[in-house]
């Protein structure tokens, strides 16, 4: 009975799959429908959503900040809480346009607010290329340079700044000591021609100013008064130089002569000591035999021991006196030494330091005091016109 169920159904099957070519299927394709894996959708997602987006969140929800543009960055770098906070900003406006003049100078001038001199030096720099006329760009480059103690770089974005900020009175100060430190210098530091004329034509109004003339004339005094000492350090100092040269020839003429001596006294020394053994054999002959002649030799290496003994005397006392006058002129020329090198070395070290300030910090310039005019002679009492 089961076997006949099996047959039937099998038979069945096959007029199924022989038949199916007509629905627009071949036997391959339905073999594979049946035998292949459901792709069924899950029921609760939807058709059109990605695998791997998450279903709470909304299509629309931005994936990032929004970019801030040139003008969001300058303003938030002049607000700048502190320098790190607008060297962030400043990297990121770098990335849009880095020679962007607003943005130079904001940044500039809030690391010039900060204190941080070398840092504002940079975009100062770049500034003056983009913007010749930003006199505080030139004045940060200038006292940039001269804290450093450079004052030939400082001199001319110092005049220049000058030039644009002529009401500043930091400016106006220390383009009056560069310029006096300039002209009153020996010899006078290299320039280029271009700066000579901006300082020839700029000091004519620039010495209008108080603050200019009186920065020009107490530096042109203080230079004054070190030429003056440096001279005489100068004069001081060629004197010790003579003096250790006449110091040194002395004591090599002593060293020279004292060796002299000596090795004449220790020749003499051991001269004497030969006559010595000389006279002791003759003394044992005489004592064996008294003759005149071993008599006349002992009398003659007597008196030569004699002889001997004076001058190893006065050779033992030159000796020590060339020794004394020896050690006192050493001392003195160690002395001359120390002295030159200490010369030299003030001399090397001399220089007058400019009293440079920060621009922008002393507010504006006043107009430099009117030369007083000499008073008329009065005139003699007790002259009338003749009538």
């Amino acid at each position: 009975m089961k076997h006949g169920l099996l047959s039937v159904a099998a038979a069945g099957m096959m007029v199924f799959l022989l038949t199916s070519s007509a629905w627009g299927k071949d036997v391959d394709d339905l073999v594979d429908d049946l035998f292949s894996k459901p792709t069924t959708q899950p029921k609760d997602q939807p058709k059109d959503q990605p695998k791997d987006q998450p279903k709470d969140q909304p299509k629309d929800q931005p994936t990032s900040k929004p970019k801030r543009t040139m003008a969001d960055l300058v303003k938030s770098i002049k607000s700048a809480p502190d320098a790190g906070t607008a060297g962030k900003d400043y990297a990121e406006a770098l990335k849009i346009d880095p020679k962007n003049a607003k943005l130079l100078e904001a940044y500039m001038q809030r690391m010039w607010h900060f204190e941080k001199h070398q840092i504002a030096y940079y975009p100062a720099l770049q500034l003056t290329r983009k913007d010749p006329a930003n006199g505080q760009a030139w004045a940060i480059i200038g006292y940039f340079h001269a804290m450093r103690g450079n004052y030939v770089r400082a001199l001319e974005p110092t005049l220049q700044a000058a030039k644009c900020m002529p009401k500043d009175a930091a400016t106006m100060a220390n383009a009056g000591s560069l310029v006096a430190w300039y002209e009153k210098s020996k010899p006078q530091p290299k320039v280029s021609p271009e700066v000579k004329n901006l300082l020839e034509i700029g000091k004519m109004g620039w010495s209008r100013t108080k603050q200019f003339s009186d920065a020009y004339s107490s530096y042109g005094k203080k230079l004054g008064d070190l030429n003056k000492k440096a001279e005489k350090l100068t004069n001081d100092a060629s004197a010790g130089k003579k003096k250790v040269g006449s110091l040194t020839t002395e004591y090599r003429k002593l060293e020279d002569e004292y060796r002299k001596k000596y090795r004449e006294g220790v020749n003499k020394t051991k001269e004497r000591a030969k006559w010595r053994n000389e006279l002791s054999d003759v003394e044992k002959k005489l004592r064996a035999k008294n003759t005149a002649d071993l008599r006349k030799k002992r009398d003659n290496l007597r008196n030569r021991i004699t002889q001997a003994n004076k001058k190893i005397d006065g050779l033992r006392k030159n000796v020590s006196s060339l020794r004394t006058r020896g050690s006192k002129v050493g001392k003195d020329l160690d002395a001359a030494k120390k002295n030159a090198k200490k010369l030299g070395s003030q001399r090397i070290t001399m220089r007058v330091k400019l009293d440079y300030r920060r621009p922008g910090e002393d507010g504006k310039v006043e107009a430099a005091a009117p030369t007083a005019k000499p008073k008329p002679k009065p005139k003699p009492k007790g002259k009338g016109k003749k009538k």
